[in-house]
């Protein structure tokens, strides 16, 4: 969901409350890697989304579809 998307209780459970909000802390390695991985995955053109996913699906160590 989008922050748009939740009622007021989501929102503060998950984003605003210090209580209860996980923050994590991003370490960017290779600067080059994450802008074309952020490309691919934000970017206009569904193709790359959907290639990059299916290269990657055998590491993914819990799905909740």
């Amino acid at each position: 969901k989008g922050l748009g998307e939740m009622s007021a209780a989501e929102l503060n459970s998950t984003t605003l409350s210090a209580k209860t909000r996980v923050l994590w802390k991003v370490i960017v390695d290779n600067e080059l890697d994450t802008d074309r991985t952020l490309q691919e995955m934000m970017g206009k053109d569904p193709s790359s989304r959907y290639r990059l996913v299916m290269e990657r699906s055998a590491e993914a160590e819990d799905l909740d579809i």
